[in-house]
């Protein structure tokens, strides 16, 4: 009887996971006084690091939370893994999110490295100067939340399967974040609110619905690498101080997106195979210049009053190079045109005759619309031009054409239709239902067109540029050098 009964108690140790009866639980409360974790660790409710006390966590340790566990640190927080020793936080129950850890305070502090952390609501780091480094996040809702100010790291991570983002920024926060992989990261990999100034440096991106999303202010983001998803970088609100360079942006619904009046400079991005490469939208007039965008349907989309400038871009292989509707009368000139299916296309709306008249509806007038921005919480402008556009055509002279269209418009010369534009010239009139007679469409003027390529289009060389020299001097202040994404060649 007695042998029966050891050998089930042998059988039903073996089949429990170790943590069941060999971990140490941890009481919900205070922590008062520096304390080190190792093994396995059980929490099962909110346990708080109070000011002046650190929690350090052993390699190799297993520290599993109950539905409630959560850590609130005030003090401060040091788990530091190896390489053959990872730290683990994790869920004590399968399918049960525990709540996460934040970190606050004036004097908190933030050391993290080789810790692979899963199955959390949140991660928030608050007001202090963090390290997190070479660490794993999945399956949460947000991978890290950076808040108020502070000059934290981010660098070397992994963050997949998150439900709602993989980092947000937000109120006054100014993160690095840099040479992360982020995979299958819900709406956006990397969020960043009104008045938050990170710098978004080198992060490789696949799978995630908007990959960069940016609301307002400045952060500079380059030498990224994003794949797939609906949207590659979306900017909403941004001044002109906002840049977004060397990016590589491929296979996206809509590579890069400016939206609500913004006007980033898009400087020596690489945009290819994409549905639409770059798409301006409400307002939004960019700069945008030394960009190669190749193989999209469409590579530049103008939509609603914009007036992006176009130059030194490289415009191959494309279904469309560009397409304009609105009112969108973009400057292009310097750019290298050739080699695509349909040069420019300017949509049905393109009429500044109907434009004159449309502009007087509050529902067209772009000042009420930027008002409407305004009363949201947006500070600049306050005023905007709401002036009916003169022009009657797109400007779209000192453009190379190639080899063959150039012969060809040499031939026709400067007041033919050019078979490589659909514009006003193909369908002079239009009437629109609700709007009484017809209205003459735009033209665009092609003239002069270049002879010979240019030279230096294209994305330039990194390191050569003035915002440049000026970010890459805020990264060597603070210790950073400039890296590039993981796996990139």
């Amino acid at each position: 009887m007695k042998r029966t009964a050891l050998l089930l108690f042998i059988l039903i140790a073996q089949a429990l996971p170790l943590s069941s009866y060999a971990a140490t639980s941890i009481a919900p409360g205070k922590i008062s006084e520096d304390t080190v974790w190792s093994g396995e660790v059980a929490v099962d409710g909110p346990l708080t690091v109070e000011e002046g006390a650190t929690l350090t966590i052993a390699p190799g340790s297993k520290i599993s939370f109950g539905g409630d566990g959560r850590l609130e640190i005030i003090g401060g927080l040091s788990a530091k893994g190896e390489d053959d020793s990872p730290i683990l936080l994790f869920p004590a129950e399968e399918g049960v999110r525990w709540k996460g850890i934040k970190v606050s305070g004036e004097k908190a502090f933030l050391s993290f490295k080789g810790v692979t952390a899963s199955g959390y609501e949140d991660f928030t780091i608050t007001g202090i100067n963090g390290e997190i480094v070479d660490s794993r996040f999945e399956g949460g809702v947000i991978g890290v939340r950076f808040m108020m100010k502070g000059l934290s790291l981010f660098s070397g991570n992994i963050v997949e399967n998150m439900e709602r983002s993989g980092v947000e920024v937000s109120l006054g926060a100014s993160p690095l974040i840099q040479s992360n992989t982020f995979k299958n990261c819900g709406e956006a990999a990397i969020y960043k609110g009104q008045n938050a100034f990170p710098l978004i440096q080198g992060n490789l991106i696949t799978g995630t619905k908007r990959g960069i999303f940016l609301v307002g202010d400045t952060a500079p983001v380059f030498d990224n690498i994003i794949s797939g998803g609906d949207i590659g970088i979306g900017i909403s609100q941004a001044t002109g101080d906002m840049v977004v360079a060397h990016n590589v942006i491929k296979g996206a619904g809509k590579a890069i997106l400016c939206t609500q009046f913004s006007s980033p400079l898009i400087e020596s991005n690489i945009i290819k195979e994409n549905k639409v490469g770059i798409e301006c939208y409400q307002s939004s007039s960019p700069l945008i210049s030394h960009n190669r965008l190749e193989n999209n349907q469409t590579a530049l989309q103008c939509n609603q009053l914009c007036e992006p400038e176009v130059v030194n871009n490289r415009f191959n292989k494309n279904k469309l190079a560009i397409f304009l509707e609105a009112s969108s009368y973009a400057r292009i000139s310097g750019n290298d045109l050739s080699e695509n299916s349909l040069v420019i296309k300017l949509g049905d709306m393109m009429s500044s005759d109907w434009e004159k008249r449309a502009s007087s509806k509050p529902r067209r007038s772009r000042q009420a619309r930027n008002q409407g921005l305004v009363s949201k919480g947006r500070e600049i402008p306050q005023e905007f031009d709401d002036d009916t556009p003169e022009q009657s055509s797109v400007a779209a002279g000192g453009n190379w054409w190639g080899e063959a269209a150039t012969a060809i418009l040499n031939d026709l010369g400067a007041s033919a239709q050019n078979p490589l534009i659909e514009d006003g010239y193909d369908t002079p009139v239009k009437s629109y239902p609700g709007w009484d007679g017809e209205f003459k469409l735009d033209k665009v003027i092609y003239a002069p067109w270049l002879k010979e390529p240019p030279a230096g289009l294209g994305p330039l060389e990194k390191g050569t540029t003035k915002w440049e020299k000026r970010v890459i001097g805020r990264l060597e202040e603070r210790g950073f050098t400039r890296k590039g994404a993981p796996g990139a060649p």
